[in-house]
């Protein structure tokens, strides 16, 4: 039989939901049902981890086609890359977005989001907690394109950018560098 030793309530913060109390077979105890302390978004500036290995085919701030600068960093993968998440946070959104393929948006403490996008998979839901290095999705496969009449094989892209209370910033600066390749 269970005996009621004393009902412990551990602190935890306002975020937080009702405490879950759970049952011992000498004592019950009340802990907090709470997400991780999240770490300081900045304390990870230059060593979080790339979402993907791969190579880096457009830069922050490089011109594009339409007249238009590159907001972020385009990384070309292999067939069925894993993507993870490049910093712990709240999914703020999943799923398909105009002509991106699958946007996965990372909302972090301190106002900072990461939107991950070209994911032909997203294996994280709306509102889940996502971990530093955590899988959250896979890229697509590799497609045979015809560009001036020749065939050219198009392989799977990463696009991502980081924003702080809405406007982008240089990837480069946060993610941990590499020499050659990036890895993930």
């Amino acid at each position: 039989s269970l005996e009621r030793i004393r009902t412990k309530q551990l602190p935890h913060n306002h975020r937080s939901q009702k405490p879950i109390t759970l049952v011992t077979p000498r004592a019950i105890t009340t802990v907090p049902k709470k997400r991780p302390m999240a770490a300081s978004f900045e304390s990870g500036r230059g060593h979080m981890p790339f979402p993907v290995i791969g190579r880096i085919i457009a830069h922050f701030g490089q011109p594009i086609s339409s007249g238009r600068i590159h907001r972020g960093l385009t990384i070309e993968t292999t067939a069925s890359a894993q993507i993870i998440a490049p910093h712990e946070g709240k999914v703020a959104f999943a799923g398909p977005f105009r002509s991106y393929g699958q946007l996965l948006i990372i909302k972090h403490p301190g106002g900072y989001h990461s939107l991950l996008a070209g994911m032909a998979r997203i294996d994280a839901t709306i509102g889940q907690w996502v971990l530093t290095g955590e899988p959250t999705g896979i890229m697509g496969q590799t497609k045979k394109v015809s560009i001036n009449g020749r065939p050219h094989v198009k392989k799977p892209a990463l696009y991502i950018e980081i924003r702080h209370k809405g406007e982008p910033m240089d990837p480069l600066a946060w993610l941990a560098t590499t020499k050659d390749k990036v890895s993930g």
